[in-house]
């Protein structure tokens, strides 16, 4: 597993489990952003769009766009140069999700480690 990297996190806003037609759109929603845009990572690797259940209880779901590794290097400063790379392209990327997914969910950019 890598240790840090860029997400995208949807949630209802009644914290309750996404139906299986919120899943479908927020995927599709996915997909189309995916298709229409050339978004790559600090490595110059396309993102990966990566979706995942991240609870038991269903209620969120995550979107892995970019993962790093730390190496022989400086840990902060390759956690630095990689989030000053993705970090406005996934805002961007969260905000058409927010705009497609509306007002009853929350669609956060996160860059952090793991």
């Amino acid at each position: 597993m890598s240790d840090f990297g860029a997400l995208i996190e949807l949630k209802t806003i009644s914290q309750t489990k996404l139906t299986a037609e919120e899943i479908r759109l927020f995927r599709n929603a996915v997909d189309k952003i995916k298709k229409e845009n050339q978004f790559s990572d600090a490595l110059g690797e396309s993102f990966l769009f990566k979706i995942m259940d991240v609870d038991s209880n269903g209620s969120s779901l995550v979107v892995i766009l970019s993962e790093y590794w730390f190496g022989d290097e400086d840990e902060q400063e390759t956690f630095d140069f990689a989030k000053e790379n993705d970090l406005e392209k996934i805002e961007t990327i969260a905000a058409s999700l927010q705009a497609l997914m509306g007002k009853e969910h929350i669609v956060t950019a996160i860059f952090d480690g793991w």
